[in-house]
Formats: C-alpha cells, sequence, structure tokens
C-alpha cells in the first residue's frame, strides 16, 4: 500500500531518517543499503502475495450463497 513515491523514497526512509520527526527510526547504523533493498523487495513480495491470497478467498463475483 505504499506509494510511488514512498517506493522512490524508501532509502531515505530507511537509512536516511526522512520520517525520523513521524516516529520512523533512522536505521543507518544497522540496516546496510544492501539489505535495505532487501527487505524492500520482501516487503514488495509479502505484500504480493497477501493481495493474492484475499483475492483467493472473495467468493466469485456472481456466485450465488
Amino acid at each position: 500500500m505504499m506509494s510511488t513515491e514512498t517506493h522512490d523514497q524508501y532509502q531515505a526512509i530507511i537509512r536516511g531518517g526522512l520520517l525520523q520527526a513521524n516516529g520512523m527510526s533512522n536505521f543507518s547504523d544497522m540496516v546496510s543499503m544492501e539489505d535495505a533493498e532487501r527487505i524492500h523487495r520482501y516487503v514488495i513480495s509479502r505484500a504480493n502475495l497477501d493481495k493474492e491470497s484475499a483475492l483467493a478467498e472473495q467468493p466469485s463475483a456472481g456466485a450465488e450463497e
């Protein structure tokens, strides 16, 4: 559910402290750029899996109950 802008700013958010004023810590001392990118890819893949799962659980359009 992240916007395109949030995806574009991911490194700045995680490692640069872009959202520190909103309570998102700066993790530059704990997370490398490579690790942050791996986390980003995982979050995207997990969101896609969850979306697929949710869609599969929905009743088919036009199905009678």
